[in-house]
């Protein structure tokens, strides 16, 4: 656990729970000494001090935390257990702390006037009044319900006073790594119980570490801004293309008038076959001559392909034709055909809090499909 620039946990542990004896560890080890190499610290009183009066200045800060303790069973077996802790500092009258592990699961909240208790094995939380400060919160909760936040020491004002007073020896065990950072492994020897730490003081890890985190923070905030562009360009693409489209169907529109206007076109109505159909070759049109029914022998000059089952449409501003050998037969517009736009003149309406799009009482659905917005024939 990398608490800040000098501190790797296991942390003052002493506190809570045990550690291995020193008889265990200095049989893996080189021969023990107070002094530890290169740190322009002579003895491991100088870094627990330098740790605890770090600690002492911070007036928030949060710790994260993983836990490994052993326990001695009454027939005599250890057995080793694990927890993971999150803790959040604000002196002299805020915390959080958020343990879980193999023996127990519980969380605890202070405010500054009140805190709370939390069992998650028993689904169960109380809530006392509590101190003005974190060291008499700490104190009282332990003397009046016998209870004890894990780690706590870390949180007084004081964090090294509990631990030092029960220090009888310290032995600079030799250079670990912890999260694969070299960090100096000293033993501490109590009356009644040994313990070890894990201390690293390399300032420059953890610069390097947060400039990884802000390069990281960087390259996210790059990525939001390129999908966003992105989608800007597709977007802008998507209405380039509507326009485009548009602008075609209203060329192919004029060019048609101007092709048909000598001896077929006349007056905004084209005549052939016995039938007009109007400029935009809109529904309106049924009720000027173009009926179901009716054949041509040419398609319109601007229409798009629309599919329905396994049968092929041709659609042109409202109208759907099917073909028949050598002719077109306009027919009623099929339920389920989607389009991409509408013919002139339909009018929105809303059946069942839905909008739909009235053409001469040919109901039309909109949708959204593949980022954009098509028509879909329905019936009522």
């Amino acid at each position: 656990m990398l608490f800040s620039t000098r501190i790797i946990a296991p942390l003052l542990m002493a506190c809570t729970m045990p550690f291995i004896t020193a008889s265990k560890v200095l049989t893996q080890t080189t021969p023990s000494s107070t002094k530890l190499p290169s740190t322009g610290l002579r003895t491991t009183d100088q870094v627990l001090n330098q740790v605890c009066n770090f600690l002492k200045a911070q007036k928030s800060f949060t710790v994260e935390m993983d836990i490994t303790y052993d326990n001695v069973l009454d027939s005599g077996e250890k057995v080793q257990y694990a927890a993971y802790q999150k803790v959040w500092v604000a002196k002299p009258n805020q915390l959080r702390s958020d343990y879980r592990g193999d023996q127990r699961n519980n969380s605890f909240y202070y405010d500054g006037k009140s805190l709370t208790w939390q069992n998650t094995d028993l689904d169960f939380y109380a809530t006392k009044p509590a101190a003005s400060t974190i060291d008499q919160v700490i104190s009282n909760v332990e003397l009046k319900y016998g209870l004890t936040i894990p780690m706590s020491n870390l949180f007084v004002d004081d964090p090294c006073g509990k631990v030092t007073s029960d220090i009888q020896k310290s032995v600079f065990v030799g250079s670990n790594l912890v999260d694969r950072i070299p960090a100096h492994h000293i033993l501490f020897i109590g009356e009644d119980r040994d313990w070890q730490n894990t201390l690293q003081n390399r300032p420059g890890e953890r610069t390097e570490r947060q400039g990884n985190r802000q390069t990281t923070r960087q390259d996210r905030q790059q990525g939001r801004t390129d999908r966003t562009d992105i989608r800007q360009r597709e977007r802008t693409e998507r209405t380039d293309i509507r326009q485009r489209e548009q602008t075609d169907r209203q060329r192919n529109r004029q060019d048609f008038i101007d092709d048909n206007y000598r001896g077929r076109w006349y007056g905004g109505g084209w005549y052939g076959g016995g039938y007009r159909v109007p400029p935009a070759w809109g529904w309106a049109g049924f009720a000027t001559g173009l009926v179901i029914g009716a054949a041509i022998t040419t398609p319109p000059p601007y229409y798009s392909t629309v599919y329905v089952g396994s049968t092929t449409y041709i659609y042109s501003d409202g109208i759907f034709l099917e073909t028949s050998g050598s002719s077109y037969i306009v027919v009623r517009p099929p339920i389920g055909a989607v389009v991409t736009y509408l013919p002139e003149g339909c009018s929105m309406i809303q059946i069942n809090n839905l909008n739909y799009y009235d053409c001469s009482d040919i109901y039309y659905q909109p949708l959204y499909r593949n980022g954009s917005v098509v028509y879909k024939v329905v019936d009522f």
